[in-house]
């Protein structure tokens, strides 16, 4: 499920500046894990769990899932309404 509240926008914004900022440097293990967050956020849970582990892959350990379907704790700024 997605979220259809005042929230989404700001999910998708976020999903957006992560992915910016993945193309700007590929190697950038912190926004993968932030974007499988906002993923997840928005019940886009393949999308979310592809990022984690991308993040793991590339040494990312704060936050990072070697467990699907673990639920991470967003930033406040994705919680936010």
């Amino acid at each position: 499920m997605r979220i259809t509240t005042g929230a989404a926008p700001t999910i998708r914004k976020a999903i957006a500046d992560y992915s910016e900022a993945i193309r700007l440097d590929p190697q950038y293990a912190k926004a993968y894990s932030n974007r499988g967050i906002a993923y997840q956020k928005n019940g886009e849970k393949a999308k979310a769990e592809e990022d984690f582990e991308q993040a793991k892959k590339l040494g990312y350990k704060e936050g990072a899932s070697s467990m699907p379907g673990l639920v991470h704790t967003a930033p406040a700024h994705l919680t936010q309404r």
